[in-house]
């Protein structure tokens, strides 16, 4: 698969080897890659760079993951962006919890390159 570069995938994760395999695995298919180490760096990348898609952990230190959805749909410039969690959390209140606060999609931990750019060709 051959990405436009005009596409920016904003990836918001403390875990430094999860965030470089995502990163690789999106940069290998032709995204350009942003990233943030927690909600807080992912908010003020989003608002300076205004992602395609984002994908974001639920535990941070500083602003967890659901916290930044719930910036995101406050935030007019912001909200339409479609946001996957991405987490090692896969109990059901978990999930519920994302897609009540607007999450397009939740991938668990570990992951596999299908499941991701699966999941990025859906919401792209």
């Amino acid at each position: 698969m051959n990405a436009s570069p005009d596409i920016r995938i904003l990836i918001v994760e403390d875990d430094e080897p999860v965030r470089q395999t995502l990163a690789d695995i999106l940069e290998l298919n032709g995204y350009r890659v942003l990233i943030a180490r927690d909600g807080l760096e992912g908010l003020a990348v989003a608002k300076r760079e205004k992602p395609s898609l984002v994908f974001t952990d639920i535990a941070m230190p500083r602003m967890n993951g659901f916290e930044l959805l719930e910036q995101f749909r406050r935030d007019e410039e912001l909200r339409t962006i479609p946001v996957i969690v991405i987490s090692a959390k896969a109990d059901r209140a978990a999930t519920r919890r994302g897609m009540e606060l607007g999450a397009s999609d939740f991938i668990t931990k570990p992951f596999t390159e299908e499941e991701v750019l699966h999941s990025v060709a859906t919401r792209l």
